[in-house]
C-alpha cells in the first residue's frame, strides 16, 4: 500500500471540503426535518437518537474503541478485513444477548409510544449496517485514504437524507420513517464500502484469526479488561448527554423537548464538525508519534493539546456571537427561541470536546479506568441533580442545561486531575486567554438579523477570515512543528 503522507498539504483540504459538506449536510437534515415533522414528533425523534445511542455505547463503543486503538497493527498483519467480519459476527450476537433487556425496556418505557418490533428493527439495522459501515470508511482515514473517506461518507449521510425524505413523503410523517431512511442508506452503502476495501488491498477472510478473536479465552480477557472502563464511562457519557431527554418528556412534554434538543443539537453538530476534522488530520499523527519509544511523550502531548484547544475557545466564542442567524437560517420559524438553548450547548460542547482531546491520554496509556471516573462523576452529577431539582426545588427547564453544564464541568475536572499522575503536559494558560481575548472582539461589531443573505454570508465570511487569522498568528509555531 502507498501510504499518503500526514503532512501533504491535500489532506487538510480534502478533510475541510467533507467537513464542509457534511456540516451543509446537518443544516439541511434540520431544516427539512423542523419543517416537514410536527414538533412532537421532532420530540420523538430525538427520544429514537437517545434509544440508539444508549444500546450502541453498551455494546459498539467499547469493542469499537479497541479496535481503532489497534488498527495500524492489524492492518500491518493483513488482518483490518478478516477484523471486520469478527466485528459483525460481535454486534449480532451481541444484539441476541441484549434482546430480552430492550424488549422489557421498550414495552415498560411511558416516554416512546411505539410496539417493540419497529424500534428493535431500526435498532438492530443501525448498529449492524451502521457500525460496520462507520469502521470501514473511518478506517480509509486512518490509513490514509482521505478521499475514499470523505467521498463515502457524504454519500451515506446524503442517501439517508434523500431515503427520509422518500419516506416521510410517501408513508407516514413520522421519526420512524425518517431514521428507517436513514438507516437504510447505511446498510445500502456497507455493501459497497466492504467490496471496495476488499478489492482495493485483495483482502480475504481469515477465518483463523476471526477464530482467535472471538474464541481466545487470552484475547477475550485481554479485550475485556481494555473495554469494561469503557463500557461504564460511556454509560456516564450518555447520562450526561442522553439522559435528560427522558427525564423532559416526562416532566413537561414533547414540544419543550423538541425545541430543547435542536439547541443542543445545532450546537453539538458544529462541534462535532470541528472536532472530527480535528481528529482526522491531528489524532493520526498523535497515536503514530507516541507509538515511537524514543519520542518524549510529555512533549507530544503537550505541543498537540496547546495547538487545538485555542481553536475551539475560539470557535466556541464565535458560534455565541452567531446563535441567533443559526437558528434562523436552518430551523424552522417555530424553534426561534431555541438559540437560548444552543447558548447553553455551546458552552457544553466546548467542556466536552476539550475533555475528549485530553482523554486520548489515557487510551495511549491504556488507562482508561480514568477516563470512567470523569464520566462516572459527572453522569452521577447529572443525575443526582435533576433528581434534585424534581424533589427539592422548582422545576424548571432552564435549569437543564445549568445541570449538564455543571456534570461537564465536574468530569473535566476530574480528567485534569487525573492527567498529572500521567504525562507533564504544560498548558500555555497565556496563549489561551490572549486568543479568547482577540475573538471577543467580534462583539464589539453589531449585527443585524433583518439583513438579506448576501450580507448574512459577507458578514460569516469575513468573520471566518478573522477566526483562521487568529489561529494562523497565534498557533503557526505550534502547526509547522506539527507539520
Amino acid at each position: 500500500m502507498k501510504d499518503a503522507c500526514l503532512s501533504s498539504k491535500y489532506d487538510v483540504i480534502i478533510l475541510i471540503a467533507g467537513r464542509i459538506s457534511q456540516l451543509l449536510y446537518s443544516f439541511l437534515a434540520i431544516k427539512l426535518l423542523t419543517n416537514m415533522l410536527p414538533v412532537g414528533e421532532v420530540g420523538v425523534y430525538y427520544l429514537l437518537i437517545s434509544t440508539i445511542v444508549f444500546v450502541s455505547m453498551v455494546l459498539v463503543a467499547p469493542v469499537g474503541s479497541y479496535h481503532t486503538k489497534n488498527l495500524n497493527h492489524i492492518h500491518e498483519k493483513n488482518y483490518l478485513f478478516s477484523s471486520f467480519f469478527a466485528f459483525a459476527i460481535y454486534i449480532v450476537v451481541a444484539i441476541i444477548l441484549i434482546l430480552p433487556f430492550l424488549y422489557w425496556y421498550l414495552e415498560s418505557s411511558e416516554s416512546i409510544d411505539m410496539s417493540f418490533f419497529p424500534i428493535f428493527s431500526l435498532i438492530t439495522i443501525e448498529l449492524i449496517f451502521g457500525t460496520i459501515s462507520a469502521t470501514v470508511i473511518n478506517s480509509f482515514n486512518m490509513i490514509f485514504h482521505r478521499v475514499r473517506f470523505v467521498v463515502y461518507m457524504n454519500i451515506v449521510l446524503f442517501l439517508g437524507l434523500l431515503l427520509a425524505l422518500c419516506f416521510v413523503q410517501y408513508f407516514e410523517f413520522s421519526a420512524w420513517y425518517w431514521l428507517l431512511g436513514i438507516s437504510l442508506a447505511k446498510a445500502i452503502a456497507t455493501f459497497f464500502v466492504v467490496l471496495d476495501f476488499k478489492r482495493l488491498f485483495c483482502c480475504k477472510v481469515n477465518f483463523k484469526y476471526i477464530r482467535v478473536v472471538l474464541f481466545s479465552r487470552k484475547q477475550l480477557l485481554k479485550t475485556t479488561k481494555y473495554c469494561m472502563p469503557i463500557l461504564i464511562g460511556a454509560l456516564a457519557t450518555w447520562s450526561q448527554t442522553n439522559y435528560y431527554r427522558f427525564y423532559t418528556s416526562e416532566y413537561f412534554d414533547l414540544s419543550v423537548l423538541a425545541y430543547l434538543s435542536l439547541g443542543f443539537a445545532i450546537a453539538t453538530n458544529l462541534f462535532s464538525a470541528l472536532e472530527s476534522l480535528i481528529n482526522q488530520y491531528f489524532m493520526p499523527y498523535l497515536y503514530k508519534a507516541v507509538s515511537d519509544k524514543n519520542v518524549n511523550r510529555d512533549e507530544v502531548f503537550s505541543l498537540v493539546f496547546n495547538s487545538l484547544i485555542p481553536i475551539y475557545l475560539a470557535f466556541a466564542i464565535f458560534l455565541m456571537y452567531f446563535s441567533p442567524l443559526v437558528i434562523k437560517l436552518i430551523a424552522s420559524t417555530e424553534y426561534s427561541e431555541s438559540y437560548i438553548y444552543m447558548l447553553f450547548g455551546i458552552g457544553i460542547e466546548l467542556v466536552r470536546v476539550v475533555t475528549r482531546l485530553l482523554t486520548h491520554v489515557f487510551y495511549i496509556e491504556s488507562c482508561t479506568k480514568s477516563g470512567m471516573l470523569a464520566s462516572v462523576f459527572g453522569g452521577s452529577l447529572v443525575i443526582l441533580l435533576l433528581t434534585f431539582s424534581v424533589n427539592i426545588i422548582t422545576n424548571e427547564i432552564i435549569l437543564i442545561p445549568i445541570y449538564l453544564l455543571f456534570g461537564a464541568s465536574a468530569s473535566l475536572i476530574i480528567v485534569l486531575l487525573k492527567l498529572r499522575r500521567l504525562v507533564k503536559i504544560n498548558f500555555n494558560i497565556t496563549n489561551f486567554i490572549t486568543v479568547s481575548l482577540f475573538s471577543l472582539c467580534l462583539y464589539l461589531i453589531p449585527f443585524s438579523l433583518d439583513e438579506g443573505l448576501f450580507y448574512y454570508a459577507l458578514f460569516i465570511a469575513i468573520a471566518f477570515c478573522y477566526f483562521i487569522g487568529i489561529q494562523y498568528y497565534f498557533n503557526k509555531s505550534i502547526f509547522s512543528k506539527l507539520a
